[in-house]
Parts: structure tokens; C-alpha cells; sequence
């Protein structure tokens, strides 16, 4: 049985280090430019993978084809990707974070394919992983809330308990 399963959003967070934020009509240049795996949901469950317990991804994926590869050389361990499709006409999912030297950020966040993901796709594609988990886990942060209420839906109804993150 798998342990957790999740919808949600997996992508990659692309960091600028400034030194401060900038308002309107200001420049900088970033001391250091950062890339890692981000993602309510890919954060999630890579951290369920790493203690040990299995995790699977079921959510519709990127554009691009490098997301399995990159995810799992950018967080050190991967969940179980089965529920993976491939969407080679979408953009995929990322984020542009600028932080500054007391921590402070702000987060650009573009959806694209994830923002895409509908209530049917969540019956037809991904209910049976739901329901043969013991952990539901999704996010509101870039998925519309039809496939969240749905994916909740099925898994209460199958007895799974649910996760939700923000």
C-alpha cells in the first residue's frame, strides 16, 4: 500500500540572492542565483520519501521532459512517480523567488499546466492511486479548487485521511 499520495504542485524554484527587494523601476544584481525542487506537494512528499515511507506523485506533469531527473538530483531522493503523465505542449510549473540578505521574499509563481488540472482529470486519472493510500496530501497554492475538492471528495469517501497544505 502506498502511504501518501499527492496532487499538487512539483516544480522548480529558481532563487536570485539580492541584497534587498526592489520596488517599482529599481535594479540590482544578485550575488548568487540558486535553483531546487519546490512545491507544496513535491516538498511534501520528497520529505515522506526521505523518513522512509512511500510516497507517490500522481499529478499532471510538465512540459518538459527533465522533471524526473532534475527533481530527484535537486532534492536528494524522490517519491515514486507512476502517476506522472507527460504534457509536452504545456509549460511546465516554476517558480522566480528573489530573497534578501535578511531573508525576506517574494514568490512569482506560474502555474501554467498545474493551473490546467480539472475535477475530471482528478476522477479518471488519479482517483485509484487516491484511494489506495493511507494519505491524501494537496495544496492550494496553484491549483485551481474544483480538483482539490474533488481529490478530497474521493479520498474521504475511500477513508483516506487528508492532508492539505498552503
Amino acid at each position: 500500500m502506498t502511504t501518501v499520495v499527492g496532487i499538487g504542485s512539483c516544480g522548480i524554484d529558481y532563487f536570485a540572492i539580492v541584497p534587498r527587494l526592489l520596488g517599482p523601476r529599481k535594479k540590482s544584481t544578485p550575488s548568487a542565483f540558486e535553483i531546487h525542487a519546490g512545491g507544496v506537494t513535491g516538498n511534501n512528499l520528497t520529505q515522506v520519501a526521505r523518513l522512509g515511507a512511500k510516497g507517490r506523485l500522481a499529478r499532471p506533469d510538465r512540459g518538459r521532459r527533465e522533471w524526473p531527473l532534475d527533481y530527484a538530483r535537486l532534492c536528494g531522493r524522490r517519491p515514486r512517480s507512476s502517476g506522472i503523465e507527460v504534457i509536452a505542449e504545456e509549460k511546465s510549473t516554476f517558480t522566480w523567488i528573489p530573497v534578501d540578505a535578511q531573508g525576506e521574499r517574494c514568490i512569482y509563481m506560474f502555474p501554467n499546466v498545474n493551473g490546467k488540472l480539472s475535477a475530471e482529470q482528478v476522477r479518471t486519472r488519479f482517483a485509484a492511486h487516491i484511494v489506495k493510500a493511507r494519505h491524501f496530501h494537496t495544496e492550494a497554492s496553484q491549483l485551481p479548487l474544483p480538483p482539490i475538492r474533488e481529490g478530497m471528495r474521493i479520498a474521504r469517501e475511500a477513508g483516506v485521511r487528508v492532508i492539505f497544505g498552503s
